[in-house]
């Protein structure tokens, strides 16, 4: 299993190495409600010690990254690692008096839109083939990615409408669904996202998470 140890400052923000300092900051801010004890989706996910060991982390990274030498420093070894965006500028100085100040509410999101105006009828029929895909999973014992994005699709939903609902990256759910783990934070994070995507798709997560977590460990293999 990966560590958080083996992740860059930006990994463990979910931010791109060009990510200016307001982009950084409310990765921050996510990070620390996403991860926090009183955020719902994550609450029966985590322990309080890898709660504890995340939000270590995140708050290394991001004060890593607010200070513009220690970030050269970093930019300098994904350089030589060959991890650095080629067209990337230099990351700018913090600036707080030219930065937007971080919203204090996160406007609604598309999705619940979405569910909101959905017609009974209609849902009832996505649940119908909601279910069928998992009775079709667990009779031939073949779990997948996949599964999540039928779900999605079933629903309506685009990646772009998870990624608002969840505030998972983009690449991360594209990667879930694809089956692509090797280059996803630690299986810890990994099993978070499940978690949080199959809700927002209409899945159940205790019947969803333990297979694709199984898995994401066959994936990856031994760490």
């Amino acid at each position: 299993m990966m560590d958080l140890e083996s992740l860059n400052p930006y990994e463990i923000l979910d931010v791109d190495p060009r990510a200016t300092v307001a982009e950084i900051k409310r990765a921050f801010q996510i990070a620390l409600k996403t991860y926090g004890p009183g955020h719902m989706a994550t609450a029966s996910i985590f322990t309080e010690e890898q709660r504890e060991q995340i939000l270590n982390k995140v708050h290394e990274a991001y004060n890593m990254l607010m200070d513009p030498e220690r970030r050269r420093q970093w930019d300098e070894i994904l350089r030589q690692k060959g991890l650095f965006p080629v067209e990337a500028e230099p990351p700018p100085r913090p600036r707080e008096d030219k930065e937007p100040p971080i919203p204090l509410a996160i406007s609604r999101p598309r999705v619940l839109e979405l569910q909101r105006k959905e017609d009974p009828a209609e849902k009832e029929e996505k649940d119908r083939r909601i279910r069928e895909l998992v009775e079709e999973a667990r009779a031939k014992g073949q779990w997948s990615g996949a599964i999540l994005r039928q779900a999605r699709e079933i629903r309506g939903l685009t990646i772009e409408d998870v990624a608002q609902k969840t505030k998972i990256g983009k690449g991360h759910i594209r990667s879930i669904e694809e089956d692509s783990y090797n280059f996803l934070p630690p299986d810890v994070y990994v099993k978070g996202f499940i978690t949080q995507i199959a809700k927002t798709v209409g899945l159940d997560p205790e019947v969803i998470v333990p297979p694709l977590m199984e898995k994401v460990r066959r994936t990856r293999g031994p760490k």
